[in-house]
């Protein structure tokens, strides 16, 4: 098929018509049913200016580096043989895409189902340098308002060497002394935007396990109520349950704890609540 002079390969096309319209010699089609032969990611960036919004295509364009669709395409049209509505299914595997500078999803898969109104993505598995990301889904909602809800578990394995991927965060007070860390998590992520794709409101929760995190203080720890000062601080088999919006930001975290290595493990609980005024800090601890 030549759509406004790009070609799409198709393996397969059925065309519904309506019977009684054929007699009148005026064909009115109800439905085209479009299977496409497998694309890769240069022939999907130059079908990509018919997807819509715009900066979706530019993202198509600019960030996505390799990968696979399979698609087959519902189209139905109105009585004048005008678009009225579509549905889209079908897998996409082995995607790399950048999504921040320097940061790249790989060996990425999942299954999606797309109309008008709504892009459903699931089963989605992925890797990005010390993430590994499985069981996700999405949903993107595209009317009446824009909004995004993902559902994933991550594994994380971090060291010093992926000192890119704590740069995310940087703003975090001991980001920069966290040298190594390991955790299984569940997350959930809302993102609304504005009819400029401008973000309204997020919520971004996670819970899960730290199996092991270290945090070597390049300023060591030092005050009164301490005999020593605290040069590093591990965290073992410890719970973590955490709720990031845009009104306030809750950490809550117990399980075991050791100072400078010298110690064997003791139990902590911190709860930890943060508005844009107001720091809310309640810890028991061993000592």
């Amino acid at each position: 098929i030549d759509f406004r002079k790009t070609q799409i390969p198709v393996k397969n096309i059925k065309v519904f018509i309506d019977f009684l319209s054929l007699i009148k010699s005026e064909p009115k089609i109800k439905k085209i049913n479009l299977v496409l032969h497998q694309l890769d990611s240069e022939q999907l960036k130059k079908l990509s200016f018919i997807f819509k919004p715009s900066n979706f295509t530019s993202f198509i364009k600019n960030k996505i580096n390799q990968g696979k669709l399979n698609i087959e395409l519902e189209v139905y049209l109105d009585n004048d043989n005008l678009l009225d509505n579509f549905v889209a299914r079908g897998s996409v595997t082995n995607l790399k895409a950048e999504i921040i500078s320097d940061i790249h999803l790989e060996k990425t898969n999942f299954t999606f189902f797309a109309d008008k109104s709504d892009i459903l993505l699931k089963n989605i598995n992925s890797r990005s340098g010390p993430f590994n990301i499985t069981d996700g889904d999405l949903k993107l909602t595209l009317s009446p308002e824009i909004s995004l809800e993902t559902n994933f578990q991550t594994n994380l394995k971090y060291n010093d060497q992926s000192e890119n991927y704590i740069n995310i965060i940087k703003d975090l007070k001991y980001t920069k002394d966290l040298i190594s860390l390991e955790a299984d998590l569940n997350n959930s992520f809302i993102i609304e935007f504005d009819k400029t794709y401008k973000i309204k409101a997020y919520t971004y929760k996670s819970n899960g396990k730290i199996l092991k995190a270290t945090l070597d203080f390049k300023k060591p720890i030092d005050n009164f109520f301490l005999d020593k000062k605290i040069n590093q601080l591990s965290l073992i088999n410890s719970e973590i349950k955490t709720n990031f919006n845009s009104k306030k930001n809750i950490i809550n975290i117990s399980g075991k704890y050791l100072i400078n290595k010298e110690n064997d493990p003791l139990s902590f609980n911190l709860e930890n609540i943060i508005n844009k005024e107001m720091l809310n800090l309640k810890v028991n601890i061993d000592y």
